[in-house]
């Protein structure tokens, strides 16, 4: 049986399977590792996604960020020639 890449789903889909996700292993007491063949995510996944929810102290701690790189400065206007001196 393969195995669903979660990277493909919506960021609402994601955010709701790692809040169904946190609400089975702390509210219902499913141990990481089940829940984990349940919900077709790493164990890793799992503890990452506890520890956003008590760095934040809520739900909230789930919810989907923007992906990818981070955009970087860009260099202001040349100023002078444009040489390169050397």
């Amino acid at each position: 049986m393969r195995r669903m890449d979660a990277r493909r789903l919506t960021p609402e889909a994601q955010e709701d399977l790692r809040r169904r996700v946190a609400y089975a292993v702390r509210e219902d007491g499913m141990g990481k590792p089940r829940a984990a063949r349940t919900f077709g995510v790493s164990r890793q996944s799992i503890d990452n996604g506890l520890w956003r929810v008590e760095e934040a102290g809520s739900a909230r701690g789930l919810a989907a960020r923007k992906r990818g790189p981070k955009p970087r400065p860009r260099l202001g206007p040349r100023t002078g020639s444009g040489r390169r001196c050397g």
